[in-house]
């Protein structure tokens, strides 16, 4: 297999086309590939990304990049995909795993970390031959909306729930910030496989200036003035019929108040009002991109000890797998 640098648009097609079929429950448009790339590469983060060569067709796509949220800038998360279709699918995706190893190790990674799936056993069975280790299991789960009747949950006086869009209209000098530091401060929380680090409120603003995240889907509850939760939810630009939950959370003095469960229950009705069939949390860590499933669904992944996991059950989720996370040191 040779390797060569994505540079093209044709180059992200055919990075897209693989990553599709690899990531089925996890479907990127080439615009939100490149809009992320191009933002890490554009903040002076290391990215690289590459595809997979056999006699002139690709087959495989890959790389690695910084994780931001972990000490020292010595981590990174690797992207390796192959078709799992292929009769060889083990094979590629052992000579990408590698690929994306050495192009980590080449920015100086100390440690790097795959999200694989639980229903590939070849990936895992490929990442274990290669000595990493399991750290942590994420179950996926979904919430079918389309025949559901889901009703906007009823909040005491002096609760809101505002989406971002309309945090913005009456913040208008503090929104950005405000979206932010309640982020961080429930992202601090989450059980990952490393201290989670802060993102700069600068990186931050940057991305909520990307014209492809959509602002109306994006929710925050507030007790009077303060921000008490959040909880977000991501539209596929791929399939009109799924959407992708991604970071809910209460801050802690605001817990066991009903905060997160109505906050998914806004955001379920949101997606049944918007024609949305199916919808749960996206991946935690793999680049916190979209989920997927074959029938419309939203999707969601928590690790498995969260209890935002058993809230997801409580609300009518159903389980479909697990990303299991690898990791190896050097």
């Amino acid at each position: 297999m040779e390797f060569r640098q994505i540079t093209s648009d044709r180059d992200w097609s055919d990075a897209q086309i693989i990553r599709s079929r690899f990531f089925w429950n996890q479907p990127l448009a080439v615009e939100e590939m490149q809009t992320w790339f191009n933002q890490a590469i554009k903040s002076g983060r290391p990215d690289r990304r590459e595809l997979g060569i056999i006699n002139g067709r690709a087959i495989a796509y890959g790389g690695a990049r910084l994780n931001l949220h972990s000490e020292g800038g010595k981590d990174y998360w690797l992207m390796v995909c192959v078709d799992p279709s292929e009769p060889r699918n083990s094979e590629f995706f052992s000579s990408m795993l590698q690929r994306a190893t050495q192009i980590a190790k080449e920015f100086g990674a100390e440690t790097v970390r795959f999200e694989a799936r639980s229903d590939y056993s070849w990936s895992i069975e490929a990442l274990e031959a290669q000595e990493f280790e399991l750290s942590t299991r994420l179950p996926v789960s979904s919430l079918k909306v389309k025949d559901r009747t889901i009703e906007p949950p009823e909040l005491e006086i002096g609760h809101r729930i505002l989406s971002c869009n309309q945090l913005r209209a009456e913040r208008p000098t503090t929104w950005e910030h405000d979206c932010w530091r309640i982020e961080m401060d429930v992202a601090a929380d989450l059980p990952l496989p490393f201290p989670f680090v802060e993102s700069s409120l600068e990186d931050y603003s940057e991305e909520l200036k990307d014209p492809l995240l959509n602002l109306d889907s994006q929710f925050y509850y507030l007790v009077g003035d303060q921000l008490a939760g959040v909880t977000q939810l991501f539209p596929s630009l791929v399939n009109p019929k799924l959407a992708l939950t991604g970071l809910t959370g209460t801050r802690r003095e605001f817990r066991r108040q009903q905060v997160a469960t109505s906050l998914k229950r806004t955001s379920a009705s949101w997606a049944q009002r918007n024609g949305i069939e199916e919808m749960g949390l996206r991946s935690g860590v793999e680049e916190i991109e979209f989920l997927a499933y074959s029938q419309c669904r939203v999707i969601s992944d928590n690790e498995e000890n969260n209890p935002m996991y058993q809230l997801n059950l409580q609300l009518g989720f159903e389980h479909r797998f697990d990303n299991v996370v690898f990791s190896k040191q050097f």
